[in-house]
């Protein structure tokens, strides 16, 4: 992952979004990036002033505000199968026999990883918020393995999700307290300590997307619409499984979505356009567009702490900030 050029633009829009006044947004190209493997995680720093970017092979750490001064680094010249980011850099990445994971600290002169080797095939990993705890899911049975990510050792061993297909991913809440688990169109909010489980949502087609709130009270979910007429954000209670409301977003497919740190913000996307919801009241308060060129689709998009922007990653390696 190299910069190919620096080039900010702003680009203006004027929006009309269903039930909502005319707007003029903005999208800003920070920077161009030549990706050379697909980017499995993006996260800004707690202080919003750092983006950060994993592929397969390296990690990008972009200054906004001074794009040319950011840094990147590759991951010790290996490629692996899977790599996940925290807010404080910390990346855990996938060996590609599925056997290892590897732990960079942010800043390490010699890059030299860690090494945690769980005794099972993982399926995929996934990184705390704070990067103290690392997530292993098993390939050969239903079950995740919480590590510590300093030492290594073994936190917490859960079991128990139930689902007819496989499992896709399961993701840690903010706090740690909770696992999401994630098959195909099912989902289900595990308590850590005692391994007690939320009522199941199950839903009709494939998800998307989903996160969890940070205070947890809600369970977001990128999906078509029942009715198969319209891409929707849907809000699920985690603990009694109940819709809690949802966000049409027209005729299209949401494939990502990413909320901001006190949750009063979810940024969701489609391939062409970013949205910003209100997941108190499930209003669609703005859609901005992004991509103009036909082959131009969005990969990757993180609120930023506050929730005021959102960084937005192009297929083409151009990254934009849209308010």
């Amino acid at each position: 992952m190299k910069f190919l050029r620096i080039m900010p633009i702003l680009i203006i829009c004027l929006l009309t979004v269903t039930g909502v006044f005319a707007q003029t947004q903005e999208a800003e190209l920070i920077v161009s990036l030549d990706l050379t493997q697909p980017v499995n995680r993006m996260v800004w720093n707690e202080s919003g002033d750092v983006l950060m970017l994993a592929s397969k092979d390296a990690a990008a750490y972009i200054t906004v505000s001074s794009p040319d001064s950011s840094n990147t680094f590759e991951l010790n010249g290996k490629s692996y199968s899977f790599t996940s980011l925290s807010e404080t850099g910390v990346i855990a990445a996938l060996s590609p026999d599925w056997q290892t994971i590897y732990i960079y600290e942010p800043g390490s002169e010699e890059k030299a990883a860690r090494t945690i080797e769980p005794g099972f095939q993982m399926l995929s990993v996934s990184v705390s918020k704070d990067g103290s705890q690392v997530l292993a899911d098993s390939a050969e049975q239903i079950r995740t393995v919480v590590y510590d990510a300093k030492d290594g050792t073994a936190v917490h061993d859960l079991t128990g999700f139930e689902t007819a297909a496989p499992v896709y991913d399961s993701t840690l809440s903010v706090d740690g307290t909770k696992v999401v688990w994630h098959s195909r169109g099912t989902l289900a909010v595990q308590n850590v300590m005692d391994g007690t489980f939320g009522k199941t949502v199950s839903l009709w087609d494939f998800i998307s997307d989903y996160e969890l709130s940070p205070d947890n009270s809600r369970l977001a979910v990128g999906i078509i619409n029942d009715d198969y007429e319209a891409g929707a954000v849907i809000f699920f209670d985690p603990v009694n499984g109940k819709e809690l409301g949802r966000t049409l977003l027209g005729k299209t497919s949401p494939n990502e979505i990413s909320f901001c740190n006190d949750g009063s913000v979810l940024w969701a996307s489609d391939v062409n356009s970013v949205y910003r919801i209100d997941p108190e009241t499930f209003e669609l308060s703005a859609q901005i567009p992004v991509c103009e060129k036909e082959e131009d689709r969005i990969m990757a998009i993180a609120s930023s702490p506050d929730g005021s922007s959102a960084a937005v990653l192009v297929n083409n390696g151009d990254l934009y900030i849209v308010e």
